[in-house]
C-alpha cells in the first residue's frame, strides 16, 4: 500500500537515525496499519504559516511489540531533492528533527504506549506548522510534501532516537486522539500552494568588437528583477542561459564557475531539440539552480573574430526548466533575449574580464565603464534598466 510513500517515509527516519549518530545499517522494524487523508491549502501568501493536524484511519490491531507510533511529516522537496519551500515545526518535548539544519525541513513525533482502536479515526492533540519561506512565487506548490503514521517496536525506537529523553508527564506533549470524521483514504500529501506572484529572468545584450583573427574575451549576464525568487525547480539544473553566436564569431573556451554549470559541446544538439528556443542552435548552454530576487551573476568565456565581414547576428537568452510540471513563473518573456553583436568596425584592445567567481556584476560593471571610457574595451555590454 502506497509502496512510493512508505518508501519516503523510510528514508527520513533513516536521516533522522543518521544524524543522531545510530548505525545506518540496521535493519528497520516499522509497520503501517493506517491509512491517511490528504491535505491541501491554497493563496498561501509567502513567510505565512499553516496549521497542519492530519487525521488518519487505524485499519488493523497494533502488533504485540509495538513500542510507539510515530508520525513522521517530511519537508519540501523536488526532483528526489530537499529543496527550500515550506518547513514543519513542531515544539512539542516528543517531536525530533528529521536531520539536522533545513536537509528535510521536516519533524518525527513518537508516541509511546498509543492507543489501539481499529476502525478508529485518529488525529492529534494539536497542530504541527509548516512555514513558507519568503520571496517564493507563485501559484507554486511550495510544499509538495507528505506525512505518514507509522508503528515501531524497540529496536527500532532505539534505532532511531535511542532513549526518550521527554518527561512523561510534561504539559508540552503531542498526543493521539480520536476524531468524529476525515477526508480520507488518502496518500498522505500536503500540498500548500502560494498566492500569485512572479519573478523576472532577464538576459543583457553582448557586442564583441575587434578585427578578424583576432580573440576576445566577453561575457554573459543574467538577473531575476523580482519581485519574487527563482526558486530551486531541477537538480541538473532550473534555470539556462543558452546562446547562438553571430555569425562571424567561434567560441575558443567556456568554461563553469560556481554559479553556472556548462553542458558538453556533445550534449547541445540534444538540448537544443528538447528545448522550447528561438536559437537556431546552441553554441553554449549553462545552468544554474536559482536566482533569487536581485540576483545578477555572469560566466566570461573567450571567442575569436573568424569573419569580419559575417555581421549575422547571434542571440542569448534565459529560459526556465519545463520537465518538472511546474508553472512558468516569469512575469516578463521580453527579456528573457536579446542581441549577440559582432561590431567589426570598432577598435581593437583589451577586453574588461568578468570575475569567474560568478559573483554579482555591480563591481565589475563599474571598472568595464571605467575602462569602456578610455576606449580600450572589446566588450560592450548594453545594459538593461529594471523600471522605476
Amino acid at each position: 500500500m502506497k509502496a512510493a510513500h512508505r518508501l519516503a517515509g523510510a528514508a527520513a527516519i533513516a536521516a533522522l537515525a543518521a544524524a543522531l549518530g545510530a548505525a545506518p545499517a540496521q535493519a528497520q522494524h516499522s509497520y503501517y496499519p493506517y491509512t491517511e487523508e490528504d491535505l491541501a491549502f491554497t493563496d498561501v501568501a509567502p513567510g505565512d504559516s499553516v496549521e497542519v493536524n492530519p487525521r488518519f484511519l487505524q485499519e488493523d490491531p497494533l502488533p504485540a511489540d509495538t513500542a510507539a507510533v510515530v508520525v513522521t511529516f517530511g519537508g519540501s522537496g523536488r526532483g528526489g531533492w530537499p529543496v527550500d519551500g515550506a518547513e514543519a515545526t513542531a515544539g512539542y518535548d516528543n517531536c525530533k528533527r528529521i536531520t539536522p539544519g533545513d536537509n528535510w525541513n521536516g519533524v518525527s513525533c513518537y508516541f509511546l504506549d498509543p492507543p489501539d482502536l481499529p476502525g478508529e479515526i485518529l488525529t492529534l492533540t494539536g497542530p504541527v506548522e509548516f512555514h513558507v519561506d519568503e520571496g517564493l512565487p507563485g501559484p507554486l506548490a511550495a510544499c509538495a510534501c507528505s506525512y505518514s503514521a507509522s508503528v515501531i517496536d524497540a529496536d527500532e525506537l532505539a534505532w532511531q532516537i535511542g532513549a526518550p529523553d521527554w518527561d512523561p508527564g510534561s504539559p508540552n506533549l503531542l498526543h493521539l486522539t480520536t476524531a468524529d470524521a476525515w477526508d480520507g483514504p488518502g496518500d498522505g500529501r500536503i500540498t500548500i500552494e502560494t498566492t500569485a506572484s512572479t519573478y523576472d529572468l532577464a538576459v543583457d545584450p553582448i557586442t564583441v568588437a575587434g578585427s578578424e583573427g583576432d580573440e576576445a574575451q566577453t561575457a554573459f549576464s543574467a538577473a531575476n528583477l523580482g519581485p519574487a525568487n527563482a526558486p530551486f525547480l531541477h537538480p541538473d539544473g532550473s534555470y539556462t542561459v543558452r546562446g547562438q553566436l553571430p555569425g562571424g564569431l567561434d567560441l575558443v573556451s567556456l568554461e563553469s564557475n560556481e554559479h553556472w554549470e556548462c553542458l558538453d559541446p556533445a550534449d547541445l544538439a540534444a538540448a537544443h531539440e528538447a528545448a522550447e528556443t528561438a536559437l537556431d542552435r546552441f553554441d553554449f548552454a549553462c545552468t544554474t539552480n536559482q536566482l533569487d530576487a536581485g540576483d545578477e551573476y555572469g560566466l566570461s568565456f573567450t571567442v575569436r573574430i573568424a569573419d569580419a565581414g559575417d555581421t549575422t547576428d547571434g542571440a542569448v537568452e534565459i529560459d526556465a526548466v519545463r520537465d518538472e510540471g511546474v508553472p512558468l513563473l516569469d512575469g516578463d518573456l521580453a527579456n528573457n533575449t536579446a542581441a549577440f553583436t559582432l561590431d567589426a568596425d570598432a577598435p581593437a584592445g583589451p577586453a574588461a574580464k568578468l570575475p569567474e567567481t560568478g559573483a554579482p556584476l555591480s563591481g565589475w560593471l563599474a571598472a568595464a565603464g571605467a575602462t569602456l571610457a578610455t576606449g580600450a574595451a572589446l566588450l560592450v555590454l548594453a545594459r538593461r534598466r529594471s523600471p522605476a
